[in-house]
């Protein structure tokens, strides 16, 4: 079991440094550098998921990378209250700093397998080294005039990033073991995991699994879920413990409102309503299938009246982007991975237009959504044909 200290820290940090941005630097910087800052971060996501072959890996990565820079952004007003065009370049030079401080470590740990205390143990001196060459590079740039403010930023966000790593990104790693044992499969699980590869998962074939596991035919679809959230029947890119489902759809709508000169708090609350109930008519972990699905679909709707009233635009992409979540979902259950990866990439390009359609026109001027679209289907089916090889 993961020590609950490791949990609340991780969940307290987060709260934490999600409430700093609203009072930070990053509301009030413009448009074009938060969307760079957004596009940085799903590079980065990109590049740490192949490096260590695990979406969720990935994942944990590039968000302490993220809090570190929230951080660092509500520590630049509260030091600087004068604007200055130069310093939000420090967001991007600790961005990568903390990325790669972290991407080492991970590779290190999930390659040798040796627990992740070992890992730093054996390359304290090198990391020290790297943080203390930062340290004292920004200080010598911050006696010049036109890099102050940029060289005080680096050397806190250096800092930041050491505090992140020690006390995020570590209990983090502690965490991901144990999803990887709550994703282990219980004997009827594991039973109809052998049933389905050998007989298929039609409707027709589930009384014949019950009889066999001594169970309810709506138990077997219910068994049947948990397999494909956890990963088991191929692709689950719709299951709640996927973190690359928060992250890509957030991060995707994300860049369609900045775009678009409006603020995100004005839709999170519709949007994660709209992302929720798409996930529960997917497949998950929890709940019978029925009131799940019922459930998902009431929020759906609810999200969809929403948008409905704030603009037929944003209304008409909502719409188009949840049929293409669905179909995704009817492959996925088909066992076409392909094909489902297919329509959740295009699902999530859709909604930075969704996003961006928040304010602006319907018909817009740039490559940004089939750009996400591409990126999202190769992170998918890198995830789908490597498998985490790691383990």
């Amino acid at each position: 079991m993961v020590p609950r200290k490791d949990i609340i820290l991780v969940v307290f940090l987060t709260l934490l440094g999600f409430a700093a941005v609203p009072f930070s630097n990053l509301p009030y910087m413009d448009a074009h550098i938060v969307f760079a800052l957004e596009g940085i971060f799903l590079s980065l996501f990109v590049a740490a998921t192949v490096f260590l072959r695990s979406l969720r890996r990935g994942f944990m990565v590039t968000f302490a990378s993220m809090l570190t820079v929230a951080y660092l952004s509500l520590l630049h007003i509260l030091l600087f209250p004068r604007y200055d065009p130069v310093a939000p370049v420090s967001y991007f030079a600790v961005a990568f700093f903390s990325f790669f401080i972290s991407l080492f470590v991970a590779y290190r740990h999930y390659t040798s397998r040796k627990p992740l205390y070992q890992v730093y143990e054996a390359h304290k001196p090198a990391l020290a080294a790297v943080f203390v060459t930062f340290l004292v590079v920004s200080f010598v740039l911050s006696f010049q005039d036109i890099l102050y403010q940029f060289g005080l930023l680096m050397m806190a966000g250096v800092a930041l990033s050491y505090l992140t790593f020690l006390f995020i990104f570590a209990p983090m790693v502690r965490i991901d073991k144990w999803f990887g044992r709550t994703e282990e499969l219980d004997d009827r699980e594991k039973r109809t995991y052998n049933f389905v590869k050998k007989y298929g998962k039609t409707k027709d074939v589930y009384p014949f699994f019950a009889s066999w596991l001594g169970a309810a035919v709506a138990d077997i679809e219910n068994y049947i879920d948990s397999l494909e959230a956890k990963g088991y029947m191929g692709h689950n890119f719709f299951s709640f413990q996927n973190l690359c489902y928060w992250f890509l759809t957030s991060i995707s709508f994300a860049m369609g409102v900045t775009a678009s000169g409006r603020s995100l708090g004005d839709y999170v609350f519709p949007f994660l309503l709209f992302v929720t109930g798409i996930g529960l008519i997917g497949p998950q972990t929890f709940f019978q299938r029925l009131f799940r699905r019922s459930l998902g679909l009431f929020m759906l709707l609810a999200s969809l009246v929403y948008f409905y009233m704030a603009g037929t635009g944003i209304f008409r992409i909502a719409a188009v982007s949840a049929l293409l979540a669905v179909v995704s979902i009817y492959f996925a259950y088909r066992d076409d991975e392909t094909v489902s990866i297919v329509f959740a990439s295009f699902f999530v390009g859709a909604l930075y237009v969704m996003g961006r359609s928040a304010y602006l026109p319907f018909f817009i001027r740039t490559p940004m959504p089939w750009v996400i679209t591409l990126v999202t289907m190769m992170v998918l089916l890198h995830h789908l044909y490597v498998k985490e090889q790691f383990y």
